[in-house]
């Protein structure tokens, strides 16, 4: 599927849960949601994983920044 590939989550999605509303006991598309939510899941750990160090440097800096600034 073009759109997983593509990390359009989202919208790949939205094209098993058409499929699935026509062949709910489809295993491959019930296989291929089960893949889309963990791959969903897991970017999105680590989308705030990055955003966590991100903000850890930048309230680092700050605090230097301050502990500078009084002296």
């Amino acid at each position: 599927m073009e759109a997983l590939k593509l990390q359009e989550y989202d919208r790949a999605l939205a094209y098993v849960d058409i499929l699935l509303s026509a062949e709910s006991n489809n295993r491959q598309a019930l296989d291929l949601k089960d893949l889309i939510k963990h791959r969903m899941k897991k970017d999105g750990i680590i989308g705030m994983a990055i955003l966590g160090g991100g903000i850890a440097v930048i309230g680092g800096l700050a605090i230097a920044a301050f502990a500078a600034s009084k002296r």
